[in-house]
């Protein structure tokens, strides 16, 4: 639906990174989204050790930026948008 809109890029943060959130990273980027996970913004349950790190390294597999909420806020981020 976001793509009727001309939605290319997504910018995802929240609860359960290990969770909610990478099942959403995962789906955008299968529709061909690039994703951009604000990690600083996002904070996982971790009910196994180490649950957060394997999420973060899968999605980042898969091809979503990290970033931080410092880069957005402070257009730090504006030169790699275009990528």
């Amino acid at each position: 639906m976001l793509v009727h809109f001309g939605v290319e890029k997504i910018f995802a943060w929240g609860i359960a990174i290990d969770y909610c959130v990478k099942a959403f990273v995962l789906h955008a980027l299968k529709l061909g989204y690039k994703v951009y996970l604000v990690i600083d913004a996002s904070r996982s349950v971790n009910a196994n050790l180490g649950d957060e790190q394997k999420a973060i390294e899968e999605m980042e597999a898969t091809g979503v930026k990290l970033i931080t909420t410092e880069e957005v806020l402070n257009g730090k981020f504006q030169t790699t948008l275009a990528d």
